[in-house]
């Protein structure tokens, strides 16, 4: 989508008291340098873990095919862009992938710490929520959600978007509706400490199943514009005897990588109804452990960290992280509410 140098909808009135101090207008094209620093300027606040460019924004965010100018609101203070927050349709889920004008999200609210901060994070709220409800939206989320978050991925300092981390934030969401949706939690991994555990169900996987390498498959258009940036790799469980697979796990390469050691990030594992509940996710993830430790190809040869932020809806995941002793950290909350 072309964007409009011209867009300059002061849509909102100002935010504070003075009428003509600060207002809210949507994205311009020589918006990115400032909103680089505004985002900058954040580190430290819950949830920001390193800085990023107005390039590494160009290239996660406003060069994606299906982003809207008009779904960026940056408030102004005197015409300085000072705070933004920026909402998109969310995609259905499948192989044709398409926006859904039903779910729609408030990807990122980033307002500096000030003294009028908890009233430019509701105006900037409110400025997104109307714009998903214009174009249908029932379903409304903030932070992230669902499997591939439309804008952001890789961002956050690790593989994924963490979701809402911020207290103040949280705090102006219960009061416009929201609730808790699910829990994220952040899982890292030295793989120089790496101790394979005994595990009698991993056990009983050794000649049940053959887990390889394999090149990274992703399910729909939507998927690869947020993982175009990034080298990936699946690791697929298929059975013995026959080659049926029944489980996948992916890896990708964290970039920018906001740790002094190469980082490798696990997006996410699948596996098929008559295989759950067997240990095969613990399995999967240690031979995707060892091919890291031993061999690792590309951008992954080297890796040293492995991170993997795990929704609540991914129970069999989060054991297999605990299996492995994954240092484990509390992540981001995903808030949802229906209009």
């Amino acid at each position: 989508m072309s964007r409009n140098p011209h867009a300059n909808c002061a849509v909102q009135p100002p935010v504070g008291s003075d009428p003509g101090a600060t207002s809210v207008r949507s994205f311009r094209n020589t918006d990115p340098p400032a909103l680089a620093g505004i985002w900058n300027r954040c580190q430290g606040l819950p949830g920001f873990f390193g800085p990023v460019t107005h390039q590494q924004l160009e290239q996660f965010v406003f060069g994606k095919p299906y982003f809207d100018p008009g779904s960026f609101f940056v408030a102004c203070d005197g015409g300085v862009p000072i705070a933004f927050a920026h909402a998109s349709l969310l995609p259905t889920l499948g192989r044709d992938a398409a926006l859904d004008p039903t779910q729609g999200m408030t990807c990122v609210i980033v307002v500096p710490q000030q003294s009028d901060r908890l009233q430019l994070v509701q105006s900037l709220l409110s400025m997104c929520e109307d714009y998903l409800k214009g174009r249908g939206a029932t379903q409304l989320f903030v932070g992230a959600a669902g499997p591939w978050p439309p804008f952001y991925f890789g961002l956050f300092g690790g593989f994924h978007v963490p979701g809402v981390m911020d207290p103040a934030i949280a705090e102006v969401l219960g009061r416009n509706g929201y609730r808790p949706a699910y829990e994220h939690s952040l899982f890292r991994l030295d793989l120089n400490q790496h101790v394979v555990p005994y595990s009698p169900a991993m056990a009983q996987l050794q000649g049940r199943v053959q887990v390889s390498p394999e090149v990274g498959v992703l399910p729909n258009w939507w998927a690869a514009s947020c993982l175009a940036h990034h080298e990936y790799v699946d690791f697929v469980a298929r059975e013995i005897p026959g080659s049926r697979a029944v489980g996948r796990l992916k890896l990708r390469t964290v970039l920018p990588n906001p740790h002094s050691l190469p980082t490798a990030g696990v997006v996410g594992c699948r596996v098929t109804e008559d295989w759950r509940g067997q240990g095969l996710e613990a399995f999967v993830l240690l031979q995707a452990l060892e091919w890291l430790r031993t061999q690792g190809s590309g951008d992954f040869r080297g890796c040293r960290l492995v991170e993997a932020q795990v929704g609540g809806d991914e129970p069999a995941l989060i054991d297999a992280c605990r299996i492995h002793r994954f240092q484990e950290s509390s992540g981001g909350v995903t808030y949802s509410k229906t209009c």
